[in-house]
């Protein structure tokens, strides 16, 4: 340690200080009790001016010609009376000198002040001289002036015992400020000898040579190093930490962390937006986010399960599966939690619409099967029965044969056609004015039976879109056939196709029996059929729509219905153009 210079430059620097601040402590003394000195000195002469001012206004004024035998004054101040033209009437030293008082510093001071004041100090700081003087009135006239003056011993005996016995004071202080500086930086600068050592055993390159064979230089360059180290480490981790965080956020899965205090560390976008959540909701407490009640009971339970546990909730219209998986952390008691939600709305639809469908295609198909079936077998147990009504028997057969062969070839096209969502190399250009006569041909028999107008208004003489013919004119006469079907008699049905930028707009508007609201998003499933329908027209499969549904998103195209209950139904099948028919944006 005594060979350390760190040590000793610690050391002397501190003492270095400490003897800085005792000199200027001790200078700071001295000189306040020079002031102290100076100070009372001018008070004397201060306290003596009005008895000097008085016995002068006596002799200016005549009262009294001889001054008083008593010294009235102390400390030989000397004392001159003047009258106001500057002649000397009095001046108790009786100096010789040939001076102007009226010129003197404190007699012009006291000419518009009433009292003036000059102090003179000797190089040496020592001694100085001071005078004062006062204008003397009467009855608002000037008579004169009255000068006090003399010496200033600015140094006296207990001034002098007083520095002495600071002066020894901070010498002894001094000295145990010295003992205690020297044990305080020795185990002050014990750790840094530690770190000393360590930096050379973390010091591998040759930077050392260069920067000096010095303590200090050891440690500043190990902490260079170490500081590069960790920068690197830091980055390196804040770039791992945006790929989770941007990883987290691509998945279509909610991810919720939360720690062992209940707080939320992360949660992705999938997260909040099935939510409806802002996203400064990190470091909030779970159980604070109203929307979160029920991931919140879901972290009790798995916490006195020994497994994982999951849910299944509705949030905004939208079914979630939130699966909790616990995240031990160190040191803690509890464990974090690690909350995975998916959504599973549209596996929930799908599994019930298969299952509904399975249900009503089973209930479609058992009712012609059931028919043929009891027919053939009367004719069977029938041996007796006539021709005539065999006859008869064998055309029901028949029939429902025919609707059992419908319903399959329907299935079959619907199959079909869902196979193809993209445009197909065997497409072709399709005059849509051509196609929609076509259609409403093949339904004029029926339409006009049931006293029903079909009105078609184009907006172009022809528009071209790409496609397949066949499953086209399918779906808009599936389309057509229900509005005929469903629409009260000596009504109409309008047809217009538009074009609009570079997709085309066929609208179907009917004045029948209409859709409820309430059946809207379902009357293009396989089966269903509106509760108005099915008390109207018991007959049909409800595969019609499912088909144009199936037909239209094939050709990348859309429908849309709007309809209410007893005002009729439009339907808005948009198809894409030709690409040399679409109009420029």
């Amino acid at each position: 340690m005594l060979k350390n210079k760190i040590f000793w430059r610690i050391y002397l620097t501190t003492i270095t200080f400490a003897l800085i601040g005792a000199v200027t402590i001790y200078t700071h003394l001295a000189t306040e009790l020079g002031r102290d000195a100076s100070s009372r000195a001018e008070q004397a002469y201060a306290s003596e001016l009005p008895m000097a001012s008085l016995l002068a206004e006596a002799i200016l004024s005549e009262s009294i010609t001889d001054l008083p035998s008593k010294p009235l004054l102390t400390n030989q101040k000397r004392l001159i009376i003047l009258r106001r033209d500057g002649a000397v009437i009095h001046d108790n030293q009786a100096f010789s000198i040939d001076e102007d008082y009226l010129l003197r510093p404190e007699v012009i001071q006291a000419k518009t002040l009433d009292t003036g004041y000059a102090k003179q100090i000797s190089p040496d700081q020592n001694q100085g001289k001071i005078s004062l003087a006062k204008r003397i009135d009467s009855d608002g006239a000037l008579l004169g002036y009255v000068i006090l003056s003399g010496n200033l011993e600015l140094e006296n005996s207990w001034t002098d015992e007083v520095l002495d016995q600071l002066f020894l004071s901070f010498s002894a202080t001094f000295g145990i400020l010295a003992v205690a500086a020297y044990i305080f930086t020795y185990y002050f600068f014990q750790p840094i000898e530690r770190a000393t050592a360590l930096a050379h055993r973390l010091l591998v390159d040759h930077h050392l040579d260069k920067l000096g064979k010095q303590d200090i230089a050891i440690i500043e360059n190990s902490l260079y190093m170490m500081t590069g180290e960790i920068e690197q480490k830091v980055m390196s981790l804040d770039k791992n930490i945006n790929l989770l965080s941007n990883l987290l956020n691509a998945l279509k899965e909610g991810v919720i962390a939360v720690n062992a205090e209940n707080q939320i560390v992360h949660i992705n976008t999938a997260a909040l937006d099935l939510f409806s959540l802002d996203r400064n909701i990190e470091g909030k407490d779970l159980s604070d986010i109203e929307p979160l009640g029920e991931i919140n009971t879901l972290t009790k339970r798995a916490s006195h399960s020994p497994s994982d546990a999951s849910l299944i909730i509705e949030v905004n219209n939208r079914i979630l599966e939130i699966s909790a998986t616990r995240q031990p952390e160190d040191n803690s008691v509890t464990d974090g939690f690690l909350f995975t939600l998916q959504d599973i709305t549209e596996r929930t639809l799908a599994d019930n619409i298969r299952v509904e469908f399975v249900a009503n295609a089973s209930h479609q198909l058992k009712t012609p099967i059931a028919s043929i079936k009891g027919i053939v077998e009367t004719i069977i147990d029938s041996s007796q029965m006539q021709a005539e009504m065999r006859e008869k028997f064998l055309i029901r057969v028949s029939n429902q044969a025919d609707n059992l062969n419908n319903i399959v070839v329907k299935l079959l096209q619907l199959a079909r056609l869902q196979r193809f969502h993209n445009f197909r190399e065997d497409f072709v250009a399709i005059d849509l004015n051509k196609l929609m006569e076509e259609v409403i041909s093949n339904q004029a028999d029926i339409a006009e039976f049931h006293e029903i107008s079909i009105n078609l208004e184009p907006q172009c003489d022809s528009i071209h879109i790409m496609g397949e013919a066949e499953s086209l004119h399918q779906a808009f006469n599936n389309i057509i056939e229900n509005a005929v079907k469903y629409s009260k008699p000596s009504t109409s049905i309008t047809i217009n196709i538009a074009i609009n930028a570079d997709q085309s707009i066929t609208t179907i508007k009917d004045q029948g029996i209409g859709i409820p609201k309430a059946d809207h998003d379902r009357v293009f499933e396989r089966f269903y059929r509106s509760s108005t329908i099915t008390s109207k027209k018991p007959s049909g499969t409800g595969l019609g729509l499912s088909i144009a549904k199936a037909a239209i998103e094939s050709h990348k195209g859309s429908i849309k219905l709007k309809s209410s209950t007893h005002h009729g139904s439009e339907f808005a099948i948009i198809l894409p153009l030709r690409l040399d028919q679409r109009l420029p944006a």
